[in-house]
């Protein structure tokens, strides 16, 4: 199942954000459950949201012992336009660094 339905006005509205923003809100949980956000720069490369990390940052410790994550944009100034995401994340090594991103 794709992360988004861009079939939909909401799917669209997300779209748009994920494409035209580079700074949301990543919330990881600690291991004593207590959610952490995060203010995270992406790339949006669909299906997936790339999101770098130094490393031993907290968000990382906290995906190695649970993958379950939300992703959520700051609201416009009267307060609407609200986007949460939600699913899994990973850490992966293969990637190539920050640098090498266009």
């Amino acid at each position: 199942m794709p992360l988004l339905d861009t079939t939909t006005p909401r799917g669209r509205r997300i779209a748009t954000r994920l494409r035209d923003e580079v700074i949301a809100w990543l919330v990881t949980v600690r291991r004593d459950g207590q959610p952490q956000p995060s203010p995270v720069w992406f790339l949006w490369q669909d299906p997936d949201i790339l999101i770098y990390s130094q490393p031993e940052r907290p968000k990382l410790r906290n995906l190695e012992a649970n993958p379950r994550v939300a992703l959520h944009f700051d609201a416009d100034e009267s307060g609407d336009d609200v986007a949460i995401l939600e699913g899994t994340a990973e850490a992966d090594p293969s990637l190539p660094g920050a640098d090498a991103i266009p």
